[in-house]
């Protein structure tokens, strides 16, 4: 399961010389009839043609010239893949993508560039050739020869001869088979199956039909081109536009297609060659995948090349504090991690129970304790850069900076990455963790036929504002001193806002969380309001009257940054085929039950051991892909669901307290509900394991059907 990235424009020119060279050798005699049959003179039908040439020079006579366009044909596929690619992407717009009028000016450009630099050199010795071959007596000796004999009686110009109108024919050829091909393709992509690439025998259908259209719209533009190349042609004509009038007034105009059988059959058939071996050449040989740290320590076979792109020109960190469960902390264990994380922390979590959060309620003056939330293995909590520091340096090098993702294209047996600097590149397994603004999954999810479950994939506003700040410690010493947020985590309730407060693991910052919900603006289209300084007085305006604890802190907030929190609705799936999709870009979730990046883990934890299982294979992508969403798909969207409920329960807005407003005296019954759901909705990272989900992933993988998925 190796994949690997490659030099795009050196990749692109070796796929299409590669075809182009193949192409030719096998389509040689139709391009000698062809030839053949346009020439000034008698008019010769294909199958005399052919019965004559055998006859007079046997089967290796339809091979005449053949060498030359070979080499010619080589270096033409390989200049216009080349240069086709590189207009496509020049002229694509700011989504990567490129409109049917570009994609033909595209094609015209790579048409141009191989007339200049390939076609014309080659054409006009094979032209010369074919000419002299008829002759009863010939007196080219074959390539080089001809080659020399040409360039010395007629100058390097003599192989130039008809460059004009072949400029004409091969931009025209190039516009008009890269469109077809690529509206064909669109067309039939879109009716198939989600997720379903196109077989090679598709790629050749559609390549083969490109051709068709090819011939009979360029056919006059080629005529032309036969007639300039002759080696009569300076007696004859005094430039290509005079070819064309004789040809019309003394010929007629259906000389213009003269020629159109064997071409037809060349040209079909060197469409479908073509575009089929390029395609098949380009096949991956790089795993992109954001799971590189779990996928390195366990594939301990080494089939898996990984490599990871980062559309950011370093890395940083955004946010302070990451909190990771119970579960998640058998994950880190699992690969290796453990140690690296134990230095970061005070002591090593064990599996007794230990305090998590102290519950208040503090929107009054004189603030309420309501619970102690107690939890198997208590929580750890990491600053971000440190986490991060600890993952890249067991990833290595394989990171790649600076190459964001505007596209991809999946293909039977790879995926074609596009990037906004214009490089490609190719891969077995694309797997997305680009956020919760996803170029991938919106692709991905047009893709995808829509489910009853799937109400929108764009990411949408909760309401909810939050302000965040990282306190030393002896800033809060200052202003409160003794104050419990030094050493405990604490959540600070209220109706529509509350603080998450926490201690990190350094035991030299506190990291706080304010949050502010409009209730009525839940579910509103994303927020495009990026993270902000606020002032101050902007935060302190929101949390008048509240607990002295509380404002203790908000002073020593001096600059605060203000984030929208949006997240997505719950989706079906997260993967089809070759194409996965893994922590924000697949469930976004808020931040109220400190599980977004335990869920991101989990996601690398199950597609490493999936990718890394025995007998999984290339072939069997598809397969692990239903086996992810089996598992992943209801795991994280349960949580996503609780983690919407946990953050409405922290701000008061909870069945057994409506009517509550900020302040109010609210009865220690109902206050102990309130309690009792947030600390159930926390039972899972304790009372469940990702080690059973991988055994039953591994499991369904050997089973002869994954099935579908299911949400909840």
């Amino acid at each position: 399961m190796s994949a690997s990235k490659k030099d795009k424009p050196l990749h692109s020119l070796f796929a299409g010389a590669t075809a182009g060279a193949i192409e030719a050798f096998v389509t040689y005699p139709t391009e000698f009839v062809k030839t053949r049959s346009q020439f000034g003179g008698k008019k010769e039908g294909p199958i005399a043609i052919i019965k004559d040439t055998v006859k007079t020079r046997g089967i290796t006579g339809l091979y005449s010239g053949c060498i030359a366009l070979v080499i010619g044909n080589s270096a033409k596929a390989g200049v216009r893949f080349l240069t086709y690619d590189y207009f496509k992407h020049k002229l694509a717009d700011s989504e990567g993508k490129i409109s049917a009028p570009r994609s033909l000016l595209a094609g015209l450009g790579a048409g141009m560039m191989e007339a200049i630099f390939a076609v014309t050199p080659s054409e006009t010795i094979k032209t010369k050739l074919i000419d002299d071959a008829k002759r009863p007596n010939p007196q080219y000796r074959g390539l080089v020869h001809g080659t020399a004999s040409i360039i010395k009686q007629e100058g390097i110009f003599g192989i130039y001869r008809g460059l004009f109108p072949v400029m004409m024919r091969q931009g025209a050829n190039s516009a008009v088979r890269f469109t077809t091909y690529a509206t064909l393709k669109q067309l039939v992509q879109g009716t198939a199956r989600p997720g379903q690439p196109l077989p090679s025998a598709i790629t050749f259908g559609i390549g083969g039909i490109a051709g068709l259209v090819t011939v009979y719209t360029t056919m006059p533009l080629d005529v032309i081109k036969t007639r300039m190349q002759a080696l009569d042609a300076r007696a004859q004509y005094r430039n290509s536009f005079h070819c064309a009038y004789r040809i019309f007034t003394e010929e007629g105009i259906t000389r213009f297609w003269t020629g159109t059988t064997p071409r037809l059959a060349r040209l079909v058939l060197s469409g479908g060659i073509v575009f089929t071996i390029y395609e098949n050449i380009m096949k991956p040989e790089k795993l992109g995948v954001k799971a590189a740290a779990f996928a390195e320590h366990m594939d301990t076979a080494k089939k898996l090349d990984i490599h990871v792109y980062e559309a950011a020109s370093a890395l940083g960190e955004i946010g302070a504090g990451i909190n990771l469960w119970l579960r998640s902390w058998e994950i880190m264990k699992a690969i290796g991690l453990e140690e690296t994380f134990v230095k970061m922390m005070d002591e090593a979590p064990t599996d007794e129970s230990r305090l998590v959060f102290q519950l208040r309620k503090s929107d009054q003056r004189e603030g309420e304790a309501l619970s102690d939330l107690m939890m198997k293995g208590g929580t750890m909590r990491f600053h971000r850069a440190e986490l991060q520091k600890a993952l890249l340096a067991r990833v290595g090098d394989c990171v790649s900076l600076s190459r964001r993702l505007v596209a991809y294209t999946e293909y039977e047996n790879h995926v074609e990455l596009e990037f906004q600097d214009g490089s490609v590149v190719n891969c077995d397994v694309l797997i997305a963790a680009d956020g919760i603004r996803s170029v991938v999954r919106k692709q991905f999810m047009k893709s995808l036929a829509k489910g009853t479950y799937i109400v929108n994939s764009d990411p949408v506003w909760t309401g909810t504002y939050a302000y965040r700040g990282l306190l030393p410690h002896e800033a809060i010493e200052r202003e409160f001193p003794g104050h419990r947020a030094k050493t405990n985590a604490v959540i600070y309730c209220g109706k529509y806002k509350h603080l998450v407060v926490y201690p990190l693991s350094n035991g030299r910052d506190t990291n706080v969380v304010a949050f502010c919900t409009d209730p009525a603006l839940e579910g509103a289209a994303w927020n495009e309001v990026p993270p902000t300084s606020a002032t101050q007085d902007e935060l302190r305006a929101q949390y008048i009257g509240w607990e002295d604890e509380v404002q203790a802190l908000i002073n020593c907030i001096e600059t605060p940054t203000k984030w929208a929190i949006n997240n997505l609705n719950p989706l079906e799936r997260f993967a089809a085929h070759r194409v996965f999709l893994a922590g924000d870009s697949a469930h976004a979730m808020t931040p109220h039950q400190g599980a977004g990046a335990g869920q991101a883990i989990e996601d690398a934890f199950i597609l490493a051991s999936l990718l890394t299982a025995e007998g999984a294979n290339r072939k069997n992508i598809p397969r692990i892909a239903e086996v992810y969403n089996k598992i992943r798909c209801p795991a994280a969207n349960a949580v996503l669901m609780a983690s919407r409920d946990q953050g409405k329960w922290c701000e008061l807005d909870h069945p057994e307290l409506e009517g509550v407003n900020e302040g109010d005296f609210v009865p220690k019954e109902k206050l102990e509900g309130l309690c009792r759901d947030i600390s159930q909705a926390w039972e899972w990272v304790w009372n469940t394991s990702a080690e059973t989900d991988r055994q039953e992933a591994i499991r369904m993988l050997g089973e002869k059907e994954a099935g579908g998925c299911s949400i909840m």
